[in-house]
């Protein structure tokens, strides 16, 4: 996704250095002062840019998938020494495998959200419309207006007003 997905569309140089940030659990604050930007500017980023989003997604999500696997491996290794703790009638190794077992329930590994900026922005519209129809379609609304505000700026760049002129 950094380098650009199949529409040609990709994230920004300051976007790449921002995604270990946010990924690391920086404020808005922190992640801004380090790749010189505006806080408001992450925050969009976070909140509004699916694009960003998507790719904050699939990281998380690549490392989720990483611990998951690796926690499944050592889950063998635990249960192998937990049944000989007890077969040798550990009563403590008996009290902390029911502690665990309770802690664990309903923990739910590797949970992410979606990877793609078409199924943020469907995601986001399906949250909205259970809120609020208008806010759906202002959700689902938002890659075409960024797009126009890049072709906007582009166009002023080169000094035209957007009619040809």
């Amino acid at each position: 996704m950094t380098k650009g997905d199949k529409n040609g569309q990709q994230l920004s140089p300051k976007q790449i250095l921002a995604l270990p940030l946010v990924l690391e659990g920086n404020t808005d604050d922190q992640v801004a002062q380090a790749v010189g930007v505006k806080r408001q500017t992450v925050n969009e980023w976070r909140n509004r840019d699916p694009r960003f989003r998507a790719e904050v997604n699939r990281q998380q999500n690549e490392l989720f998938r990483g611990t998951r696997e690796r926690l499944e491996r050592m889950t063998e290794k635990a249960t192998r020494v937990l049944d000989l703790e007890l077969e040798r009638g550990s009563v403590k190794a008996a009290i902390e495998f029911l502690k665990l077992t309770r802690a664990l329930d309903g923990v739910k590994l590797g949970q992410g959200g979606p990877e793609t900026p078409r199924a943020v922005l469907e995601a986001d519209a399906a949250s909205a419309s259970c809120r609020d129809p208008l806010s759906a379609l202002e959700v689902l609304d938002y890659d075409w207006q960024k797009r126009r505000q890049v072709l906007q700026e582009s166009l002023d760049e080169w000094g035209l007003d957007g009619d040809g002129s």
